[in-house]
């Protein structure tokens, strides 16, 4: 059961979490997975960058201002106050197969000159999420069009693969 669901700060004096803001059962709107910034906005990819909130502290505690990725009628369009409604069509790159990716994060990388995603494939016949998948776009947004696998992991869970930052130094 959940006992709370909500947005905390931490306090690095206390070394704790402190709650801020407490949000009903069910809502939709919420950080969740990494986060990057970029543009003025903070965006939460889990894989997918479909929710971001104005780059304050403000804004990130006041869940009127996030904002969900909707995709309708083959437009997507960023919408305050409604949960992301985005569904990609990834395919495996070897097999051509529609792929479930799942748990990861999205960074710029400069070399690339691509976004770039690093995420879990979801129930692979080799694992539940030990499949790790490593795609590109052109915008933050998308399309994540392919992915191609990089690690393995058969019979065994890598949980939440992400991308740090520094691996991009040097020009990415």
């Amino acid at each position: 059961d959940i006992a709370e669901h909500g947005i905390a700060v931490f306090d690095a004096h206390r070394q704790l979490f402190i709650p801020k803001v407490s949000l009903p059962d069910g809502h939709r709107l919420h950080p969740t997975g990494q986060a990057l910034q970029t543009g003025g906005y903070v965006y939460f990819a889990n894989p997918f960058p479909v929710m971001r909130v104005p780059a304050s502290l403000g804004a990130a505690l006041d869940p009127t201002r996030y904002e969900g990725l909707v995709c309708r009628d083959g437009t997507c369009t960023w919408q305050r106050g409604e949960a992301p409604d985005y569904p990609p069509q990834v395919l495996d790159a070897g097999s051509g197969a529609a792929i479930e990716l799942h748990a990861g994060s999205v960074r710029w990388n400069p070399h690339r000159a691509r976004w770039i995603m690093i995420a879990n494939r979801r129930n692979a016949p080799e694992s539940r999420l030990g499949e790790v998948y490593y795609a590109e776009a052109p915008r933050l947004e998308g399309p994540w069009v392919r992915a191609i696998k990089v690690a393995t992991h058969t019979g065994y869970s890598f949980y939440n693969p992400v991308h740090h930052d520094f691996f991009d130094q040097n020009g990415g």
